[in-house]
């Protein structure tokens, strides 16, 4: 029998993480997968562990001879991850089925430095998986660079489940701009500077907000992801990361030359076009389909956005809706894990 294993749902968080982790497994199991919880990951390390070993076992009983081992990378605490991976492999040698593994995140890729070498005690522990789902062809490239014989395999945007269709976009000569996620200042310090940015108006929505809320820059309230769709009012929305409103910079920035971040596929499941940092992974994804704009500045909007008629915008609202078809019903994941596993 098909297993996927994942940790307990723990306490509902006002973030995308656990969304995207619950949806693979409701995916999986519509595939006909097994669900096998594994731990809580609010539970203390050694709980953690024996919880995890406990997984395994029952993975043993009901895993045999060609069937599918699927996992979720990373878990919580990192140790579990290098411990989960070998008792997984040990049991493989024993029962002969294939182990499947979906990113959800390299932390390596977020580190100062050599990149390749950051990411390689990641990406040794993929060596013995039979297929690595990953985000995009870029994060796909610095992982095989990094030492792994084995292909890839590139799930682009990550799934939205979701079951309604009560898309209402309309077309404004000066729009809104949708912000959604962690707004930190550490993570997302330039909302903190879109006054220069004239030629629209934004809604934030999310924790960890701490500046003003006016007529130009307008805070929502924070809403777990299962709801926040549903609140969602603009006519655009925002994938950027970091500081400055010139280019993504510092370590969140960076790292979306590599990520598929989860808001992405929120924005499609609400049938909104995207605006995207042209250095990232996804830039050349939104301009191949035609979903939205990528720009190398937040101020190049000033130019870019009066320049869009609404004829322009409703081709991008229609194409979008299209890849939303496939996208709410799991069927980029479903996709993912056909074809032999070798």
């Amino acid at each position: 029998m098909n297993v996927v294993l994942c940790e307990y749902a723990g306490k509902r968080e006002f973030t995308a993480g656990n969304k995207a982790r619950a949806d693979a497994v409701e995916i999986l199991k519509q595939c006909g997968y097994k669900h096998i919880p594994l731990y809580r990951s609010k539970a203390c390390k050694p709980f953690i562990l024996l919880q995890m070993i406990m997984g395994c076992f029952r993975t043993f009983f009901f895993a045999g001879h060609n069937d599918t081992v699927f996992i979720q990378y990373p878990y919580y605490p990192a140790i579990v991850n290098k411990v989960l991976i070998s008792i997984l492999n040990f049991g493989k040698k024993i029962k002969k089925y294939k182990m499947c593994m979906l990113i959800h995140d390299i932390v390596g890729l977020r580190a100062e430095g050599d990149v390749e070498k950051n990411i390689e005690p990641e990406t040794q522990l993929f060596e013995n998986i039979d297929k690595v789902i990953c985000h995009n062809n870029s994060m796909q490239k610095i992982l095989k660079n990094s030492g792994r014989k084995k292909d890839y395999t590139v799930l682009g945007p990550f799934d939205y489940l979701y079951n309604k269709n009560n898309i209402q976009t309309n077309f404004q000569t000066k729009p809104s701009i949708i912000i959604a996620g962690n707004l930190s200042r550490e993570k997302c310090g330039y909302i903190y500077k879109l006054g220069k940015i004239t030629q629209c108006n934004f809604n934030l929505y999310g924790i960890n907000y701490d500046g003003p809320s006016d007529s130009h820059i307008h805070y929502n309230g924070s809403f777990s992801p299962e709801e926040l769709i549903e609140h969602l009012d603009g006519n655009y929305g925002l994938v950027w990361d970091g500081d400055s409103i010139d280019t993504c910079d510092g370590v969140f920035g960076r790292y979306l030359r590599y990520n598929n971040p989860h808001k992405f596929s929120l924005y499609i499941a609400a049938g909104i076009p995207l605006i995207v940092w042209g250095e990232s992974a996804l830039a050349s994804y939104v301009e191949e389909k035609g979903i939205g704009i990528s720009i190398n500045s937040l101020c190049d909007l000033n130019d870019i956005i009066p320049l869009i008629n609404e004829t322009e915008y409703k081709k991008m609202v229609d194409n979008i809706l299209r890849i939303r078809e496939q996208l709410i019903k799991g069927e980029n994941l479903k996709q993912a894990i056909q074809g032999e596993l070798v």
